[in-house]
């Protein structure tokens, strides 16, 4: 890691101080654009070990070559457009979303989080209206990354219309 740029600030970092403690010598940072967009882009970072991770240049074709599919994920689930501050997250939303997608009900997380049901339903519905979703179901799968498709309304026939001679 060294051989990095400003490597001795970077070391420093809480970035560089959290890879170092987890044992890693290397980094192997991977970056690919988000949508058509040239101002945001997806960046993933893997630490390395010297000493176990004996061959980093396959690990960067894996990057490079699953970057793609984790984007296409990340548009599925947060979409194309640049994301408005208002529809990050708060903390509490973050830990209301992770018991949903286990299964947790409304009650459950109200007492895992000593929070009454109402609050725990407020966050609910702030979940709701920042994930575009109607649905239980469909919040969770769009939490996942699935992408979520509204069923086609019922199939009409066209209305014959009569020749007029």
């Amino acid at each position: 890691m060294s051989t990095i740029p400003h490597y001795a600030a970077w070391a420093a970092s809480s970035r560089g101080t959290a890879w170092k403690r987890l044992g890693s010598t290397d980094i192997l940072i991977g970056v690919h654009p988000v949508g058509d967009s040239k101002s945001r882009a997806l960046v993933v970072e893997i630490g390395l070990n010297r000493e176990t991770d004996h061959d980093a240049s396959v690990l960067a074709r894996v990057l490079e070559g699953t970057m793609p599919v984790i984007v296409d994920r990340l548009i599925l689930a947060l979409g194309a457009d640049a994301i408005d501050p208002s529809a990050l997250l708060t903390t509490r939303e973050q830990q209301v979303l992770e018991l949903l997608v286990t299964g947790a009900t409304v009650r459950a997380i109200a007492t895992k989080l000593n929070r009454s049901p109402h609050t725990v339903h407020d966050h609910v519905k702030s979940l709701h209206r920042k994930f575009n979703a109607s649905t239980r179901g469909e919040l969770v799968a769009r939490a996942l990354g699935h992408a979520v498709t509204k069923p086609a309304p019922p199939y009409a026939l066209p209305k014959l219309q009569h020749a007029v001679n």
